[in-house]
């Protein structure tokens, strides 16, 4: 047996955090040489489970997680007078550009979170009906809070629980025209936790070229990134109703406490196949281990807007947040709102 270590960043944010390791035995008959089976499984390796980019990869995984329930639990749009309830599903994502989804590999690209949750929302300002302006008139309410494991027919999938409470605080009153309405300005702040876990749920098979054949490791076991996220944003936002539809945009400063942690231990048999030779022999066995942390920046901008449909009481609508440090997130959503 002999030890190969695969060439990557320093991990070194934790004494938790390792360079990837891999064990390599071989049949004595191996029909292959040492040379070519370090150099392409290592290459192959590192590309597919970028066990050689894990700090990297942990700190985009909670980046994402940070803003992907941004906006989830609050309603910016709707300038509710009673009360409200619904849900909404979307991701969050960093270092992929506009791209929401997980992607064609077995990992994402960069980071990425999906959330789903269900909210509900109340005017604190209903009990003065016989007034004009209550004392808690334009004060909203909201909690949101949803835990599953997301269904995937893929190698990696993904598992999540969150919970939030936001305040929402109408400090300009707004103008209803009744064919058009302006919402005013609406300052929110509150208390956001989004748990996210990516969790290796079947083998993963792993291949690389040689010379006049191909190489093929079937790796099984445990790889996890699991991410945390609390934050506390402090958002200002408009909404401009025209006829049936409002548009809404806003600015925030977000305060984020989010940490991401990856661990892996994986292995399995060794085959090859070689030109005029061998098909798909199994040649030894191989085993993986690695891990990395991350976390995202404490505190962060970001801008964020939102097209909602009024459908009568029912509300149908799509939402955008897009960070100063990479971030993007998206969810659409639909609220029942009196």
């Amino acid at each position: 047996m002999h030890r190969i270590l695969l060439a990557g960043l320093a991990l070194g944010l934790s004494t938790a955090a390792h360079g990837p390791q891999l064990d390599i035995t071989l049949r004595s008959d191996a029909p292959i040489s040492e040379a070519d089976l370090e150099n392409e499984l290592n290459s192959a390796i590192g590309s597919l489970l970028k066990a050689d980019a894990q700090d990297q990869l942990s700190t985009s995984m909670a980046e994402a997680a940070a803003i992907s329930l941004k906006g989830m639990g609050v309603d910016y749009a709707s300038n509710i007078k009673k009360f409200e309830v619904g849900g909404s599903v979307g991701s969050g994502a960093h270092e992929a550009g506009f791209s929401f989804k997980k992607g064609g590999d077995v990992l994402p690209k960069g980071g990425f979170a999906a959330q789903l949750t269900l909210m509900a929302g109340i005017n604190l300002g209903i009990g003065d009906n016989e007034k004009e302006h209550g004392i808690f008139d334009g004060v909203k309410l909201y909690v949101n809070g949803m835990s599953m494991k997301l269904p995937s027919g893929r190698e990696f999938g993904g598992s999540m629980n969150n919970i939030g409470g936001h305040l929402q605080v109408k400090v300009i009153p707004g103008i209803n025209a009744k064919v058009t309405e302006w919402g005013g300005i609406d300052l929110t702040s509150g208390y956001e936790r989004t748990e996210y876990t990516l969790a290796l749920r079947q083998p993963i098979p792993v291949t690389a070229p040689i010379d006049d054949g191909s190489l093929s490791w079937d790796a099984s076991g445990a790889y996890d990134i699991r991410t945390l996220s609390q934050s506390v944003p402090v958002e200002l936002s408009t909404n401009l109703r025209v006829l049936v539809a409002t548009v809404y945009v806003g600015g925030a400063f977000d305060y984020n406490l989010a940490d991401s942690a990856s661990q892996a231990s994986l292995s399995g048999p060794l085959s090859a196949t070689i030109n005029g030779t061998i098909n798909n022999q199994r040649i030894g066995t191989a085993s993986l281990d690695f891990a990395g942390e991350g976390a995202a920046l404490q505190q962060g901008g970001r801008f964020f807007g939102g097209l909602q449909a009024n459908i009568l009481l029912l509300k149908v609508y799509g939402h955008v947040n897009v960070g100063l440090n990479g971030g993007v997130a998206r969810h659409l959503g639909a609220r029942i709102a009196l």
